[in-house]
């Protein structure tokens, strides 16, 4: 993965964090914000907002963001192999417009209803914010986003659904809950380390500046959602009013009378980590641990990115964590925390076969394998050209929107050459099966039928490219790896055989001795082209 692909990963996490729980508060009428009492007015709409916010810091009152008012509803490898018979030589808007017809009060009518679901949508910042929190309990929580450009970047339904269920399980184990009370008790006076308790917990310590506490506090929310834990945080009165409480009917803030405002008493990481080298158990884990990642330079290493740590952190029922860094990129350093994070930012579900399909697309079409797309086909929905010339396009891959997405391209569109593509997948499994005689049927003809192709484009290390091009004596053109933000990479190249690929050729010589070259050492050998240390049968002079 490059940097850019890695710094976007970066942004699109520090942004959805951060919109989620740090929104400032527009608190007090004395404030330097009287200055821009003009423009508020101007442009909030709905009349006089009231400034309130919450300040039940001993967590003793009525916590005052409970809902009021409903706000609405919350509402294998991806393989593609395509075959080609009888081949011949893409503004943003930045406003808020509303489409309002007079003429029409149907119109009229439903374009209120979609502006008043878009301005709902901007509100909730596209899911990120839960519905049914009380307005005037800290304005800002639904009105900063009338003072930002609409955001390019959209939340996945991973990350929604990620930030449902956190929510949940803060309603649940929350302060001033039952769940909270009896787990509190249990990890404060249990003599059994090994203690089960029904929620887990991680209290952020703030250290340093504002802007160390901003981008750390991001962090540990989204280590807290990772490892479902509840987030409380410290939060002394030089920070009181700055933030809105971020979840519905509950309260992030640590009570003022907990046994955990003081760390002092409280097992450090680093004694954890010393006795786990010498005795290697988990069984002398303690119930609160005092993490602190703050970095000076002279401080050893922290390895908390390590998978075995985290499954010892796993283990603790309550971390106290203290951070001044923005240390979510060590989580990409744990395997499972990686697979998740990926799947909250990119939503991969439809990502990656996207990108394959553009990469088809831009094989075929530079190469000249199908024709370029032109105007809108004005005959897509009158009936057929029959004077035309015809190509046919099959599609072999186990998921069906490779050939649906190339077969609606080129019924929309007409080709600049005049030809009529048709194309057909004749399967689509989903994924790959074993021990079933009907899927080994439906292989075996996708195989046949592609090896009938005149021009053959596969995926890497595509054994049923490798059967097809080997039985047709084609000569496939090879798809590029997807690769991210990666513009000048060549889309696809001519393979020099139709020899499938040897993945794993030996790696040593008979006599022990490491193979440094197979390629100048045996002939008739060379590196394939889609998989550099396999091996496959060619002429080393073509």
């Amino acid at each position: 993965m490059g940097p850019n692909s890695m710094s976007l990963r970066m942004f699109l996490v520090m942004f959805f964090l951060v919109s989620v729980v740090v929104i400032g508060t527009l608190t007090y009428q004395n404030s330097t914000f009287r200055i821009f009492e003009g423009f508020l007015r101007s442009n909030v709409q709905g009349g006089t907002s009231q400034n309130v916010t919450t300040h039940g810091f001993g967590l003793r009152g009525t916590i005052q963001n409970i809902k009021n008012e409903s706000l609405g509803k919350e509402g294998n490898n991806d393989n593609c192999v395509c075959g080609v018979q009888n081949p011949q030589g893409t503004s943003q808007n930045e406003g808020r417009t509303k489409n309002i017809t007079k003429a029409d009060d149907g119109s009229k009518t439903a374009s209120l209803t979609s502006s008043h679901a878009a301005n709902l949508d901007d509100k909730l910042l596209g899911g990120l914010l839960t519905s049914g929190f009380d307005g005037a309990s800290c304005i800002s929580r639904m009105q900063s986003y009338l003072y930002r450009k609409v955001s390019p970047h959209k939340p996945s339904p991973y990350l929604i659904s990620k930030l449902r269920n956190y929510e949940e399980i803060h309603a649940s184990c929350g302060p001033n809950s039952r769940a909270y009370d009896r787990s509190m008790r249990e990890i404060e006076h249990s003599k059994n380390n090994g203690v089960a308790t029904m929620c887990k917990y991680l209290i952020w310590n703030p250290v340093n500046g504002l802007g160390n506490q901003m981008i750390s506090l991001a962090s540990t929310f989204l280590y807290a959602i990772l490892t479902e834990r509840v987030l409380l945080v410290k939060l002394e009165k030089d920070k009181h009013g700055l933030f809105c409480e971020p979840f519905l009917n509950s309260t992030w803030i640590l009570p003022e009378n907990s046994t955990f405002w003081n760390q002092n008493h409280i097992e450090t990481y680093q004694v954890m980590l010393d006795k786990d080298r010498a005795s290697n158990s988990t069984e002398d884990l303690p119930l609160a641990l005092f993490v602190n990642l703050q970095h000076p330079f002279f401080n050893p290493e922290k390895i908390f990115h390590c998978e075995h740590t985290q499954d010892l952190l796993r283990k603790v029922p309550l971390l106290i964590l203290q951070s001044d860094q923005f240390y979510v990129p060590s989580l990409f350093m744990t395997s499972y925390f990686d697979t998740e994070i990926t799947k909250i930012v990119f939503n991969p579900e439809s990502t990656p076969k996207q990108e394959y399909m553009d990469l088809v697309l831009s094989c075929t079409l530079n190469h000249k394998l199908l024709p370029e797309i032109g105007l809108p086909n004005p005959m897509s929905s009158t009936g057929k050209n029959h004077t035309a010339s015809v190509k046919a396009v099959l599609v072999v891959s186990l998921y069906p929107e490779f050939g649906d997405n190339l077969r609606t391209l080129y019924l929309k569109k007409t080709t600049v050459s005049g030809e009529v593509i048709q194309v057909y997948q004749p399967s689509h499994e989903g994924n790959q099966k074993f021990n079933d005689k009907m899927h080994n049927m439906k292989a075996w003809m996708d195989i046949y039928l592609l090896s009938l192709s005149d021009v053959l484009v596969t995926s890497p290390f595509s054994t049923f490219g490798y059967a097809a091009q080997g039985l047709g004596n084609l000569k496939p053109w090879l798809l590029s790896h997807v690769k991210k933000n990666d513009t000048h990479s060549s889309t696809c190249e001519r393979d020099f055989s139709s020899e499938p690929c040897y993945h794993m050729p030996p790696k040593h010589y008979c006599n022990g001795k490491l193979m440094k070259d197979f390629v100048s050492s045996f002939p008739y050998s060379r590196r394939c082209k889609d998989f550099y240390p396999g091996m496959k049968l060619g002429n080393n002079f073509v």
